[in-house]
């Protein structure tokens, strides 16, 4: 966006609330009281919004990996080393 239509999107929103929530001079900017009051409002706000946005419209490749192992690894230390990696990684998925 453009610092002009930030500044649009700004001016609209101190119109709904009713107050503004900046103080302009002439080369500088300053929140209100108000808009400091706010502010931490809206970082939580957004940060829920990004978080819902990436976990719903993320792309996620699921690539899958095949181990060949002996049976004697495959019932001994494959079972734990697959069971900490899961723990250490919980955002991959390990299918057996």
């Amino acid at each position: 966006m453009s610092a002009a239509a930030v500044s649009q999107q700004i001016l609209s929103l101190e119109t709904h609330l009713g107050r503004p929530l900046f103080d302009r001079a002439a080369n500088r900017v300053h929140l209100t009281p108000e808009g400091s009051d706010f502010l931490p409002t809206v970082q939580v706000s957004l940060s829920a919004i990004e978080s819902k946005a990436a976990s719903i419209f993320s792309r996620q490749r699921i690539e899958p990996v095949t181990l060949l192992v002996s049976q004697l690894m495959a019932m001994s230390w494959l079972p734990r080393t697959l069971a900490d990696f899961q723990d250490e990684n919980p955002s991959i998925r390990v299918t057996c």
